[in-house]
């Protein structure tokens, strides 16, 4: 997963987007360094009301990624690491 501030997303946000999309990763968008909104792929499924829980799912374990330093921030190391 790859960590990006709103400042970095608001200058890339087509790039980012469409790397989402292609790639199948992750992202978070950060403020101050903190998680503000989580970037998935999407699928057909997702828009159902009910794979909430599968979207929630992905976000826990992009939490937990995140604290046991498993996320690549772009040109410096996650905190955890």
């Amino acid at each position: 997963m790859h960590f990006y501030s709103i400042a970095e997303f608001k200058a890339k946000a087509s790039q980012i987007v469409r790397a989402v999309k292609t790639t199948g990763e992750n992202v978070l968008i950060t403020v101050h360094g903190g998680p503000m909104v989580f970037v998935s792929p999407a699928s057909e499924e997702d828009i159902h009301l009910n794979q909430a829980p599968q979207i929630r799912d992905r976000v826990k374990r992009a939490m937990k990624e995140r604290k046991a330093g498993k996320v690549l921030f772009p040109g410096k190391r996650s905190a955890g690491a």
